[in-house]
């Protein structure tokens, strides 16, 4: 995976963004960026730009 602070989507990467999770919450997040072969930075990143939807404001989703 290309390192940190690259320019693929024509802006350096500059913005930190620290977010305190639980232990559940970081391996989902972890086992989500590998199920697309990303980085848990780049999955972020992908959403932030809309490449990868999540529901909708109000929608509820539940996992089994």
């Amino acid at each position: 995976m290309p390192k940190a602070g690259h320019s693929e989507h024509g802006q350096p990467k500059t913005e930190r963004l620290n977010a305190s999770l639980s232990p559940d919450g970081k391996q989902g997040l972890m086992d989500i960026a590998d199920s697309y072969g990303l980085s848990v930075s780049e999955l972020l990143e992908r959403i932030g730009r809309g490449a990868i939807p999540v529901g909708e404001p109000g929608e509820i989703v539940v996992s089994s």
